[in-house]
């Protein structure tokens, strides 16, 4: 008789809680007291005192004020990003100024504004702990939770510049020019979905965004990003960033055709589109941090068979699908942006059926790259999945999609 190998217990998730009111720390140690059973919290007055804490014993989460003396909560997480990266950072402060946020927005993942529900801040630090098990492999989890910002691939920076300065600026016309581009749009809805009070406001599209945050903070962001001006350095020459934009604004456009004949309602469009757009932003996480070494390993695995993202994880122990969805995860974006983006290629592993954004994005996909194929006959296909639509009873709907993508493709043409 066989006997079952014991399972090791799983490490209680730590978090650390910076303030400098005492008062404050005891509130959220009681609001915070369900949670003991899970989580092993710790609760310290000062950014030094955090800091001296971590040396000690690692921790997974930390939550910390804005405005505190000594070292305050941007020095403190400035510290985390290069001492620590794979600390997941949250700020939970009552300034939410344009500067505060500004200044935030550069370091922290997400931001929770004072006074903050029970159940919200709940929420996002359980769904910080579901992230460790998208992207396991300790390299990629490091790099995407490092970055920053990420960088503009296009000629929508400048163009966003100009429209901001124009006498004329709307909120629709600076919209329209950041939706363009996927580095952007994902830097304007991470710092937007900052200002969140509840998961029911994400913010998943850049009007919403640019409404919520005012032209001026749109303007003092876009002019942050100028350190990522140019893409093409620091060995990431080779790497086709102005391809990787076309594809990302196909799909966008592709996805929106199909959650439309899906019947979706607007926001489910438009998050459709959102998530086509960002869908390959792991991509752009992969090559702005690991360069040549990220171009070379897709050019020594083009023409064996596999498609990139499984060369991709052959080679780093994830795709840029994975990468992707953890970095949206980590930026606090809605749901279905983030699980189109990780299972783009596989919706059927998903475990849900309820998610039309998915479906709308890895559509929209295989749609784009056929579109492609006819100015490129070289390029790799990407099919889709069939069982899966099947399943859905859409495994008649991509023809019908094919050629609405097509005519409008043609007609931009």
């Amino acid at each position: 008789m066989s006997v079952a190998t014991p399972q090791a217990p799983v490490a209680a998730k730590r978090i650390l809680f910076v303030d400098d009111e005492p008062n404050v720390l005891h509130g959220l140690q009681r609001m915070l007291r369900p949670m003991r059973a899970q989580w092993q919290m710790e609760f310290v007055t000062g950014g030094l005192a955090a800091l001296a804490l971590i040396e000690r014993q690692p921790v997974d989460v930390v939550v910390t004020d804005m405005r505190m003396p000594g070292m305050d909560g941007v020095a403190l997480l400035e510290r985390l990003v290069e001492q620590h990266p794979r600390i997941v950072r949250i700020v939970l402060s009552g300034h939410a100024e344009r500067e505060s946020l500004m200044r935030g927005a550069a370091v922290a993942h997400q931001y929770v504004s004072k006074p903050c529900e029970p159940d919200i801040l709940r929420t996002k630090l359980t769904q910080a702990f579901g992230l460790s098990a998208l992207l396991a492999d300790e390299r990629l989890n490091e790099v995407a939770s490092r970055l920053k910002r990420l960088p503009a691939l296009s000629q929508a920076y400048d163009q966003a510049l100009i429209e901001l300065d124009s006498a004329s600026a709307s909120t629709a016309a600076v919209a329209s020019v950041i939706a363009s581009d996927l580095g952007m749009t994902a830097n304007v809805l991470q710092l937007a979905n900052a200002t969140c009070a509840d998961e029911s406001g994400r913010i998943a599209t850049c009007r919403e965004a640019v409404e919520r945050l005012g032209l001026e903070t749109i303007r003092g962001l876009i002019l942050s990003m100028d350190v990522f001006g140019r893409f093409e350095r620091d060995g990431q020459r080779g790497y086709d960033a102005a391809a990787l934009a076309r594809h990302s604004r196909l799909v966008a456009h592709c996805a929106q055709v199909v959650a439309k004949d899906q019947g979706a309602p607007p926001r489910a469009v438009a998050e459709a589109a959102t998530a086509g757009l960002l869908h390959d932003v792991g991509k752009l996480v992969l090559a702005n941090a690991l360069g040549t070494e990220y171009t070379d390993v897709l050019r020594n695995g083009f023409g064996d068979g596999r498609a990139v993202w499984q060369i991709e994880a052959d080679a780093f122990g994830a795709s840029h699908a994975e990468v992707g969805a953890y970095l949206l995860g980590l930026w606090g974006f809605p749901e279905q942006i983030i699980a189109a983006t990780a299972w783009h290629h596989r919706p059927a592993e998903i475990g849900t059926r309820e998610l039309p954004a998915v479906t709308a994005v890895h559509a929209g996909d295989a749609i784009a790259h056929r579109l492609e194929q006819r100015d490129d006959p070289n390029r790799p296909a990407a099919d889709p999945d069939r069982a899966y639509l099947e399943e859905l009873g859409l495994a008649d709907a991509m023809p019908r999609w094919l050629a609405s993508c097509a005519k409008r493709d043609d007609d931009d043409a």
